[in-house]
């Protein structure tokens, strides 16, 4: 948490941030924990926390905060909150120039400490920064800098494992309809041209795209977000050596795709392509296969259950909502009474009696789907998400079995006290 520029408070500083650690009770003055960023001018602009490392130091793998300002990229052990923070500066102070950043790319590396990486990319500069932590003396580690020139502006960066195992970052050039690759390490870089100007990149599971994809090597999903200039494709690393064009297999999506979706649980090759137009997709991983989904609203909403057998379409403002069955890619509108402003897709534990003396209390669970409405003092009507459709053996409609909840007493956070 940290004081933004809507803070209601007369004097507040954004660079102090209060960490709360979930894990533990609330105790005064240790949880939360204030923690103030050295600044140089900047205030905090994004938040990364990254997975489990494996750092230089005792204490096994530890998590790092990843702040990003105006000017610089603070980095925080999560670990050791008292220790200072470390901060890579990207302004030189040698002019007035201000550089920014545009984004953070963090891999653990291979097995062992000393090359957990971050590529941050520039703001309107075609350089990338590698800033690896290796051992240090004065604390556990200490970022070591590098500087690569990629060609032109990146539009998105990842770290791929390639088709003899190592690593390297991947960085996509639009105006030159082209990837590089860079060894971290040496600095060594590969152009890789590539049939349209990608903007966009999200590695996928190698197990579940292709029989022939490369064991070992990332299968990255490529898109554009402004043209439809190629659409969708595959960039299977394991074929770039000597096969740039090869590498990539475009798929029928011919539209703008705004966003990728992941589905977790039951269908991991399964994603849902977002598009800028009354349409999106439903992307097979495994079979390449892309089915269309028509809407009657281009800002349509989608909400993907934790379980990833199901989808929901909503369109914001509206009483138009929708569920898919991802599995037989099966769409069944559902009947709502208000206007919908967020749904909740959860997981509700079923009450049951007090478990008698010597016996053990069972509990049961199911899902339900949350539906709050804007109108009004915001209703909410609770569905069954597990309904499976159609109707009961009474003759019931269990898709729309539904509970009507006709308003919400909710705490004004803005408001002042009395």
């Amino acid at each position: 948490m940290y004081a933004d520029a809507s803070s209601a408070s007369f004097v507040s500083n954004p660079n102090e941030l209060l960490l709360v650690d979930l894990s533990k009770p609330e105790a005064s003055g240790t949880n939360p924990r204030s923690l103030v960023l050295r600044s140089f001018g900047g205030r905090p602009q994004r938040f990364t926390f990254t997975e489990p490392l494996d750092l230089p130091g005792p204490g096994g793998l530890r998590r790092l905060l990843v702040v990003e300002t105006e000017q610089d990229v603070a980095i925080v052990d999560l670990s050791h909150p008292e220790l200072p923070e470390i901060t890579v500066q990207l302004t030189s102070g040698q002019d007035t120039r201000r550089v920014q950043p545009a984004g953070v790319t963090i891999s653990d590396g291979d097995k062992g400490p000393g090359d957990t990486r971050l590529a941050i990319r520039l703001q309107g500069d075609t350089s990338i920064v590698v800033a690896t932590l290796v051992a240090a003396t004065a604390r556990d580690f200490r970022p070591e800098i590098n500087l690569t020139d990629v060609g032109g502006i990146p539009s998105a960066t990842a770290f791929v494992r390639t088709d003899n195992g190592s690593l390297a970052l991947a960085a996509l050039v639009p105006a030159r309809s082209a990837a590089r690759l860079i060894d971290p390490a040496t600095g060594v870089t590969v152009d890789v041209p590539l049939p349209a100007p990608y903007q966009s990149l999200s590695l996928v599971t190698p197990s579940t795209t292709s029989a022939a994809a490369t064991p070992g090597a990332d299968v990255a999903l490529l898109w554009s977000g402004e043209r439809a200039a190629g659409g969708v494709a595959f960039w299977e690393l394991g074929h770039t050596a000597g096969q740039p064009y090869r590498a990539v297999e475009t798929i029928g999506v011919a539209v703008p795709v705004s966003d990728v979706l992941d589905v977790p649980g039951e269908h991991p090759e399964l994603k849902l392509l977002r598009t800028v137009q009354n349409q999106f997709f439903l992307l097979n991983l495994a079979t390449r296969e892309s089915s269309p989904f028509q809407t009657r609203d281009a800002n349509v909403q989608l909400h993907i259950s934790d379980k990833g057998d199901r989808a929901w379409a909503f369109s914001s403002g509206s009483r138009d909502l929708s569920t898919i069955d991802l599995s037989t890619q099966h769409p069944q509108s559902m009947a709502v009474d208000r206007s919908i402003q967020e749904i909740f897709d959860i997981d509700a534990v079923e009450s049951t009696p007090a478990a008698a003396p010597g016996e053990t209390l069972t509990q049961g669970s199911k899902r339900s789907l949350l539906v709050m409405s804007g109108e009004g003092n915001r209703g909410l009507t609770i569905y069954d998400a597990e309904a499976p459709g159609g109707l009961s053996a009474s003759g019931e409609d269990l898709l729309n079995r539904r509970r009507n909840v006709s308003a919400l007493l909710l705490e004004d956070l803005n408001a002042s006290a009395p």
